[in-house]
């Protein structure tokens, strides 16, 4: 019966959000990046800066050969716009082919909601309260409905708060048992509890919302602090004394391979299509406005497989370099007329206006 109201008010979710996707008919916002960034690497696995005028042109359905030689200098990760791309490369490139995967895990995060929140209260009424009230939510439904990164990165973050709050529970159901188990020791550490499945599925959540937006490094450090109160939590709950520091040792130290190692590796992985084309970037935006020159090192060829990694990773970390001045540099002195101060986000004191339909 829980599953059967989740499902209902998912269904209802998914209509909202699809209901006349296409519609307006027009690159919305940053869609005029995200979409035609992820365009480009549907077809050449690396974004591409367009030829003027191309949104008119792709709008009236001449979508192929509108872009330059040159690459894109984007500033967020790319696992968003590759989601993007799925939904490009089934219905095309129109509004509905780049908003479809929006929609798909808009709608999708109202169930992943309902579970998690049946999940910290115990409760399948509170659930599907929660599961309503997103599925309502007026920021979250404009965001389903567009092809922009910002879904994708909450999504996984929810789906990764999830995860941790489900391997909180797995550990307490285990960790008792695993005590019982240990026999007579000198010094009361508790069990060690290395092999957490759902740490892991939450290290690969972690993983791609980092590869969507950095933003989701402020939540994952949140989050690791509070699984460490968790951790603490339960064995002290066993009677173990000085348990912060032994959970330190024990739970966290082992996180290190779930939480950071796990999802910087699926973060470098995201880049696999920028890595393969590392040549056109050092030879393209080497000497950007946002960063020194990269280094006399991308004047010579380098050799083998090995020679080529080595390179194709300094260059990336060149060229966060950049992005990360872009980031900290640029955009802190740029103003434009729909800029918000983060201390007015929670109560939208500075709504953003994206379309009108009279």
């Amino acid at each position: 019966m829980e599953w059967a109201g989740a499902l209902v008010i998912t269904a209802i979710a998914g209509f909202l959000r699809m209901w006349q996707l296409g519609r307006p008919h027009s690159f919305e916002f940053d869609e005029t990046y995200y979409a035609k960034d992820a365009w480009s690497m549907l077809h050449f696995g690396y974004a591409r800066d367009y030829v003027d005028k191309a949104n008119d042109q792709i709008l009236a359905g001449h979508t192929l050969h509108q872009w330059t030689s040159t690459p894109e200098m984007f500033v967020h990760p790319p696992l968003g716009k590759w989601i993007i791309a799925l939904g490009e490369q089934t219905f095309g490139m129109t509004p509905f082919g780049w908003r479809i995967s929006s929609a798909v895990i808009g709608t999708l995060m109202v169930l992943v909601m309902i579970r998690f929140t049946r999940r910290v209260t115990g409760s399948n009424l509170l659930g599907l309260v929660a599961g309503i009230l997103m599925c309502c939510d007026g920021m979250q439904l404009v965001l389903s409905r567009l092809a922009l990164l910002d879904i994708y990165v909450a999504f996984f973050i929810l789906c990764a708060v999830h995860c941790m709050a489900a391997d909180r529970d797995w550990g307490r159901d285990k960790m008792p048992e695993a005590y019982a188990n240990l026999g007579p020791r000198p010094v009361d550490w508790g069990p060690p509890m290395w092999w957490r499945p759902w740490r892991l599925a939450a290290g690969v959540m972690w993983g791609c919302a980092l590869a969507c937006k950095w933003d989701a490094l402020f939540a994952l450090a949140g989050m690791c602090l509070l699984m460490w109160v968790w951790d603490t939590g339960a064995r002290r709950k066993l009677g173990i004394r000085g348990a912060w520091w032994k959970a330190a040792f024990l739970d966290e130290f082992p996180a290190l391979g779930y939480l950071v190692l796990l999802p910087l590796l699926i973060y470098v992985a995201s880049w696999t299509g920028w890595l393969m084309h590392h040549q056109i970037y050092e030879a393209n935006l080497s000497n950007t406005q946002y960063g020194p020159y990269w280094g006399d090192y991308i004047k010579h060829k380098p050799h083998g497989f090995f020679g080529q990694a080595v390179q194709a990773l300094r260059s990336m970390w060149h060229y966060h370099h950049d992005v990360y001045n872009f980031h900290t540099k640029f955009l802190n002195t740029a103003h434009h007329t729909y800029q918000s101060d983060p201390q007015g986000w929670l109560i939208l004191n500075r709504p953003v206006g994206i379309d009108a339909q009279l």
